[in-house]
């Protein structure tokens, strides 16, 4: 496995063969190409399975938003824990007050 320098940390990087990723990128634009034929052929979808699909889209989006954002919030809690040690470092140095 060959070992690069990069800046002051060395990688190790697993290249893959040649072939193996060529044969990878063929079947992807193979699949597309018959997605695309299948398409052309099937025409546009009848407004009802249009609509179907729709409420479906809508359900998953509507399930990934009841989801709690435990990442979010924990942002923000580090972000106003931040913000309080620098408000208390500088009203340390200063004699005034700061306003909030």
């Amino acid at each position: 496995m060959p070992r690069r320098f990069w800046g002051a940390w060395y990688t190790r990087r697993v290249a893959a063969p040649a072939a193996d990723l060529r044969r990878r990128v063929m079947g992807w634009r193979a699949a597309e190409r018959r997605e695309q034929t299948l398409r052309a052929h099937e025409g546009p979808p009848s407004p009802a399975d249009a609509l179907d699909a729709a409420f479906e889209l809508y359900d998953l989006f509507n399930e990934a938003s009841e989801l709690p954002d435990v990442l979010r919030a924990r942002e923000v809690a580090e972000a106003r824990a931040a913000w309080r040690a620098v408000r208390a470092r500088l009203a340390c140095r200063s004699a005034a007050p700061i306003p909030r």
